[in-house]
């Protein structure tokens, strides 16, 4: 099998391991919701972040992939690259903002079309307030326009006044766009322009292989002056805030290390673009080194204390934390069978050579080095008939570890020295391999695995809906942005239900066989039911069944409720997995007095991180259909 631990340097696949660094990651996703309840129009300059780490390959790349993947339905992340010799102007960030956002996708929907339908629905409220659109009820009207503006201006959907829109746009446009642009906190003009492109941009009659070029092209020929550009991207910046933060990052700065009036202009005009866009956040991720010594200096010091308002340090690695690093690499690309159990019991993480403390690329590559040892030890003698010649045995077995000797060397990871030569008495055995101390518990990862592959190696692979529900509610209680309440599940029924009120949706979650017709008919009534909280918020019913068992129309009947069907399967691996997970945290409950273990519970909230974000997923489609069939794997 290849080296699970070949590559100590960031790759995108990689942003599906969970980090090492949870309290920091909660932190930044902190930062990121408060950034949702900041106005428009807010007269505050957006946040600002530093991550930092004293040295090189304390994993900042991957930390920042790692938060951008959890908090995907809250913000719209802005990767910005740099070099020091490129002339950084306002038409620049604005071409990179929009090709951002052309290209993201949220739910297979490009956030720029998500954009464009806010921009509408701004504009139409503008003519609301102007009475210029007169409605029956002004205020309901306004609360849809707030939260289903996506439905409401989508072509092609039941519901859509697309068509509508883009016949009354231009009358729209002259009588409402300065009040629309001053709600919104950008120049009329602008707007103007951002109204027309858009609305060519999202048309039906606009061929999708060739839209990006129009609207890069008319761009180009709108707007000349940097002034003008300017303009243009606050405007831009501002609506697609309103959809979601922006969250600007802006990594690899490496080479602006010798270059400091670079780093001066970087600085000075991305603190501009934060002042711009009040519901963004800009985060600088660079080496304490290259920021004391190149980005900061000549920076005016009350720029300074605004850059550096909120600060990350990744620090060095506990052996705890470089055994978690590397027992979740190995398992994101290997299966957990013995092979690899066995790789772990050989590793003695308090040994890792290394000076200044442990970084995830030291204690990768040390991993690596460790495996390509595994793999290229000889293999027993099993056969003892065999009439080989001893000293040839031996001959080879010399060549193979000199080989694993010279691989080491040439190894760059900080501490790794001089590997003995191994050469074993043509008579003698060879020694057994290290072991770790028996007396040593085993880490929370590795109990996981063992319990896992116990129902795997089970009779039964079905789902278990009492355990997967027990597991599902104690995560709901604890966590304190899930508002979580137990539903009745209807008289005569063998189901269990929870409701989860997160943001802006509802999620109703039954436990039951997908035949069990009476209590999901009696789901969908619950979630069909008026929203007494005085919040619109999105509504789901969610199906747990067995993977491959076809679903009867009876469960998925929600035409009389409107509210979107999530299937989940559940398939022999999943079904494990949650079933190990409620294993681990019923034995701590029971150990503990009742009392829960934090770091339990942050380790199953990564170790099942797909399942929740599967779970807690958005729903986006149309009454009567189902909002997703995919495998739970997905996210």
């Amino acid at each position: 099998m290849k080296n699970p631990f070949a590559s100590s340097l960031f790759a995108p696949g990689q942003a599906t391991v969970a980090s090492i660094h949870q309290n920091e990651l909660d932190a930044l996703f902190t930062l990121v919701r408060h950034l949702e309840g900041v106005s428009l129009a807010s007269p505050e300059p957006g946040a600002s972040l530093l991550l930092t780490a004293s040295r090189a390959g304390a994993g900042k790349t991957h930390f920042l992939a790692r938060c951008q993947a959890l908090t995907a339905g809250h913000g719209f992340w802005i990767p910005l690259r740099f070099a020091p010799e490129q002339d950084l102007s306002w038409k620049e960030l604005t071409l990179a903002l929009a090709s951002r956002l052309h290209s993201a996708r949220t739910q297979g929907i490009s956030q720029l079309d998500e954009v464009a339908w806010f921009a509408f629905s701004r504009l139409v409220q503008a003519g609301l307030g102007e009475g210029k659109v007169v409605v029956e009820d002004p205020p309901a009207a306004r609360e849809q326009l707030d939260t289903r503006f996506r439905e409401i201006f989508a072509p092609g959907t039941p519901e859509s006044r697309f068509d509508w829109f883009s016949g009354t746009a231009k009358t729209l446009l002259a009588s409402c766009g300065t009040a629309c642009a001053t709600s919104l906190g950008c120049e009329p003009s602008a707007l103007a322009g951002w109204m027309r492109w858009l609305l060519t941009y999202t048309s039906p009659k606009s061929d999708p292989a060739n839209r990006w070029e129009r609207l890069a092209l008319s761009l180009e020929r709108a707007a000349g002056k940097e002034s003008t550009w300017k303009e243009c991207f606050q405007a831009l910046a501002r609506l697609a805030s309103g959809v979601a933060p922006l969250v600007w990052s802006v990594d690899h700065l490496d080479r602006f290390f010798s270059v400091p009036q670079a780093s001066r202009q970087l600085i000075s005009q991305l603190s501009e673009v934060a002042t711009l866009v009040p519901r963004s956040l800009l985060i600088f991720s660079a080496n304490q080194d290259l920021w004391q010594q190149t980005m900061m200096p000549g920076v005016p010091g009350a720029l300074q204390d605004r850059l550096a308002a909120h600060s990350i340090q990744l620090g060095p690695l506990t052996p705890e934390q470089a055994e978690e690093l590397v027992t979740s690499r190995l398992y994101s690309v290997a299966r957990a069978d013995e092979k690899s159990r066995a790789f772990l019991r050989r590793l003695n993480f308090h040994q890792i050579p290394g000076s200044g403390g442990l970084t995830p690329r030291a204690i990768l590559r040390w991993a690596s080095a460790a495996w390509d040892m595994r793999e290229n030890l000889p293999n027993p003698v099993t056969d003892t008939n065999s009439s080989a010649d001893p000293q040839l045995s031996v001959q080879r077995a010399r060549e193979k570890l000199h080989a694993v000797a010279e691989a080491l060397r040439s190894q760059s990871g900080p501490g790794l020295g001089e590997i003995p030569a191994l050469v074993p008495h043509p008579t003698a055995p060879l020694p057994p391999p290290l072991q770790t101390q028996a007396t040593a518990p085993p880490s929370l990862a590795q109990q996981f695995q063992e319990i896992r592959l116990c129902h795997l190696s089970g009779q039964s692979h079905a789902p278990d809906w009492k355990r997967i529900q027990r597991l599902v509610a104690t995560v709901g209680q604890r966590f304190p942005s899930i508002r979580q309440r137990h539903l009745d599940s209807g008289t005569g029924t063998n189901g269990e239900a929870l409701c989860w009120a997160i943001a802006d949706r509802e999620i109703f979650i039954g436990f039951a066989p997908p035949t069990s017709y009476r209590f999901w008919r009696h789901l969908n009534a619950l979630a069909s039911e008026p929203d007494t909280s005085g919040k619109l918020r999105l509504r789901k019913v969610v199906i747990l069944l067995p993977a491959g068992e076809p679903v009867s129309p009876e469960a998925l009947k929600t035409e009389e409720s409107g509210v979107p069907v999530d299937l989940i399967p559940i398939d022999a691996d999943l079904a494990a997995t949650l079933h190990a997970a409620d294993d681990l945290l019923q034995a701590n409950l029971r150990h503990a007095g009742g009392l829960s273990d934090a770091r339990l519970f942050g380790f199953l909230a990564k170790e099942l991180d797909f399942f929740w974000r599967r779970l807690t997923r958005r729903p986006v489609e149309t009454a009567g259909v189902p909002a997703e069939t995919s495998g739970a794997g997905t996210a």
